[in-house]
C-alpha cells in the first residue's frame, strides 16, 4: 500500500463495481464487460514522473518487472477477439506480479 491513493484506488473499485453492474445490464443484448487493471508501465512518461519517493511498501518492485505498454494492450485486445466471446464481468490485473508482492 502507498500512501496518497486514495482516490486512485477507490477508482479501481468503482471500475470493478461498474463491471459487474454493466455485464448485468448489457447481458440481455449479447454484450459483454470485462475491465482491464493496468500495472506500472514503464513508459518515458512514467520514468520521468517526479514526486516524493515511495515508503514502506509502496518501494517494492513487481516480480516480474514493470509492463510494457504492449502487455497492457494484449489483454485488451484479447477482450475484443471470438476467443472471450463468453467471458463477461472479469477484472483482469496485469501487473507484473505486483498485487503478489
Amino acid at each position: 500500500m502507498v500512501r496518497g491513493l486514495a482516490a486512485y484506488m477507490a477508482s479501481k473499485g468503482a471500475l470493478a463495481a461498474l463491471t459487474t453492474a454493466s455485464a448485468l445490464e448489457l447481458s440481455e443484448h449479447g454484450i459483454t464487460v470485462n475491465t482491464v487493471l493496468p500495472g506500472g508501465v514503464g513508459t518515458p512518461g512514467a520514468i520521468k514522473a517526479e514526486g516524493p519517493p515511495p515508503t514502506g511498501p509502496g518501494n517494492r518492485k513487481p516480480v516480474l518487472g514493470y509492463c510494457e505498454p504492449r502487455d497492457i494492450g494484449s489483454a485488451v485486445l484479447y477482450f475484443a477477439t471470438p476467443a472471450a466471446r463468453y467471458v463477461t464481468n472479469q477484472v483482469i490485473s496485469v501487473d507484473a506480479g505486483f498485487s503478489l508482492s
